[in-house]
């Protein structure tokens, strides 16, 4: 299993239409193949920065997601226009 905390900070003025966006992302990864959870998080003190948090089977799974046709329009559509500084980062359970 590949466990992935991905974070992204909105635009100033773009936290809410960042949030919408993102929120719509959920119910599609979580229909994808090898997705075990997604879970969508806004930061209590920032709320210009969101957190994605998930599982995947594999990463085969984790990378069939990044290049799944709705994830790639998702960037082309709002990088560096609702959102910058975007961080990934995958771990493994040790237990």
């Amino acid at each position: 299993m590949i466990h992935v905390i991905e974070t992204l900070d909105a635009l100033p003025g773009k936290a809410e239409e960042l949030k919408k966006a993102l929120l719509a992302m959920v119910p599609l990864s979580r229909a994808e193949k090898g997705c075990i959870s997604y879970d969508l998080f806004q930061e209590h003190d920032n709320p210009h920065r969101f957190a994605v948090i998930m599982r995947w089977k594999d990463k085969q799974a984790y990378d069939g997601h990044n290049a799944a046709a709705f994830i790639q329009k998702f960037v082309e559509k709002f990088d560096n226009v609702l959102y910058c500084n975007v961080v990934e980062t995958s771990y493994k359970s040790l237990n």
